[in-house]
């Protein structure tokens, strides 16, 4: 697979800025920075199944730890890296 993080406006590409200042963010200000980037259609380039399958996946976590994993297992797939556990 290829390392999408190195292709503009993929869903990995973009939110690699979001990893290094996830720490620093509520759990509401996390999911509305990452449903932020996964809704962009005009800044992120992915389909409709993508972006419905990533917010059901928002909508389930109920803790900031589970969604900065949500987030990281993304960018890491996207990398071609195994997701963490």
């Amino acid at each position: 697979m290829k390392d999408l993080s190195t292709i503009g406006r993929t869903l990995t590409n973009r939110v690699e800025s979001l990893i290094p200042e996830m720490e620093k963010m509520s759990f509401e200000k996390l999911k509305e920075s990452f449903t932020l980037i996964v809704t962009d259609k005009e800044g992120t380039s992915a389909s409709s199944e993508t972006r419905n399958k990533w917010l059901i996946a928002i909508e389930k976590k109920t803790t900031r730890v589970e969604l900065m994993m949500l987030i990281t297992n993304l960018y890491l797939a996207g990398c071609d890296m195994k997701s963490l556990k």
